[in-house]
């Protein structure tokens, strides 16, 4: 998720003609989607986004449980505790359900923002003839 985040935002950026920057630099999911979801407003400036609601929900959550985006990936921290402390239990249906969830929507944006950038190619290639 963290990946395909900073994948949107750097294609979301190029689209929209944004300089890149390092601001996408880090961890933290939250603050990936925030970028992300504003760039998917700025291409979608017409469009009632209220979907992504749920979207954001989702993320949220995993950053309540996961802030750096590392604990699920590693069993300790680098101080040697353990990651997930404190949580007792994962629901894996309900990750699975949620991670397909936004997956279909991220993996969709990305789909969406290739699709546009080649198009924007082929007319800035047009118009310079």
């Amino acid at each position: 998720m963290e990946l395909r985040l900073k994948q949107l935002i750097l294609a979301g950026r190029m689209l929209l003609d944004i300089p890149p920057n390092q601001e996408n630099l880090h961890h933290g999911i939250d603050k990936l989607w925030k970028q992300c979801r504003s760039i998917l407003g700025r291409i979608h400036a017409e469009e009632n986004l209220d979907y992504l609601d749920d979207i954001e929900r989702y993320i949220a959550e995993f950053a309540r449980v996961d802030p750096s985006s590392t604990a699920f990936r590693y069993p300790t921290d680098k101080k040697g505790n353990p990651s997930l402390e404190g949580l007792s239990h994962v629901n894996l249906r309900n990750l699975s359900e949620t991670m397909e969830r936004i997956a279909v929507l991220l993996d969709g944006a990305s789909l969406e923002f290739d699709v546009l950038f080649q198009a924007k190619c082929e007319m800035e290639s047009w118009c310079r003839r």
